[in-house]
C-alpha cells in the first residue's frame, strides 16, 4: 500500500548520470545532482522528508529526460542504458554516496534496501534546458518488511 505523502522534484536543466566513467566522476556527478536537489527543494523540505521517509519503505519513480542533440553534437546522450541511470539517483537519497559513508547524500531513504518499490523511464528531450530526472518518493506499507530490514523479524520457510 503507498501512502499519499510524497516528495518530488524535477531537477531541470541537468544531464542525468550514468554508471559509466571513473570513480572519483562518479562522486563528483552525484554530489552535483545532490547540490541541484537541495537548492531546488531548501533545507526546510529535505528536513520534513527526511523525518517522513528515513526509516521508512519506500516507491522510487524517475523518469529521465534526455537530451535528442543531433548527431554533430553527440549520439550517446540519450542511449544511456535506464538501469544504470537509476542507481546513481538511489545512492544520491540515501544517507551517504558512498559505501564508506564518508560522503553525505540527502538522508531521504536510509538505504537502498529500503526501496521497496522501483519504476523507471527514459523519455527524450527536444531541448537540452528540458534534459533531466524527475524524481518522486512515496512511502510504502509493509510492517513485515520493515521488520525484516530493522533487523527485528524472524525468517520463517515456506513450502
Amino acid at each position: 500500500m503507498v501512502d499519499s505523502r510524497q516528495f518530488e522534484v524535477l531537477v531541470t536543466p541537468f544531464e542525468p548520470l550514468s554508471l559509466r566513467g571513473g570513480k572519483g566522476r562518479r562522486y563528483q556527478q552525484k554530489e552535483a545532482l545532490r547540490d541541484r536537489i537541495k537548492a531546488i527543494v531548501g533545507e526546510a523540505e529535505l528536513q520534513r522528508s527526511r523525518e517522513e521517509f528515513g526509516n521508512q519503505l519506500v516507491k522510487v519513480s524517475l523518469v529521465f529526460y534526455l537530451y535528442k542533440a543531433s548527431k554533430n553534437v553527440t549520439n550517446t546522450r540519450w542511449k544511456k542504458d535506464v538501469d544504470n541511470l537509476t542507481k546513481p539517483v538511489l545512492d544520491v537519497l540515501q544517507l551517504h554516496l558512498d559505501s564508506q559513508q564518508t560522503r553525505p547524500g540527502l538522508g531521504l531513504i536510509r538505504n537502498d534496501d529500503y526501496v521497496c518499490v522501483l519504476h523507471a523511464a527514459k523519455k527524450l528531450a527536444a531541448r537540452e534546458k528540458d534534459e533531466g530526472i524527475h524524481i518522486l518518493v512515496t512511502r510504502v506499507r509493509d510492517d513485515e518488511m520493515l521488520r525484516m530490514l530493522e533487523g527485528r523479524g524472524t525468517v520463517t520457510e515456506v513450502g
